[in-house]
């Protein structure tokens, strides 16, 4: 839960009332900490399938389950654009 806070706060920070701010280092780092972010917590959920729920193909079901979330966030986006 605090890199979801911290990468909120990070994300907050880089918009101001025009938008990007394209000379500050921020931006970058919206970008670069919550990729890290998104990194880590894969290897540590394919960690969890593979060590404690053994699952016998567990890279492919933590690549579907995130391919799955990610089509979920899609969705919500375009619903939210008016498509």
């Amino acid at each position: 839960m605090p890199l979801g806070g911290a990468s909120a706060l990070v994300l907050l920070s880089a918009t101001g009332r025009r938008g990007w701010v394209l000379y500050d280092p921020v931006p970058i780092l919206s970008i670069l900490l919550p990729s890290l972010i998104l990194i880590v917590l894969v290897y540590r959920l394919l960690c969890a399938y593979r060590l404690y729920l053994k699952f016998d193909h567990a890279f492919a079901t933590v690549l579907a389950s995130q391919v799955m979330v990610l089509l979920l966030y899609w969705k919500v986006l375009l619903m939210a654009e008016g498509f």
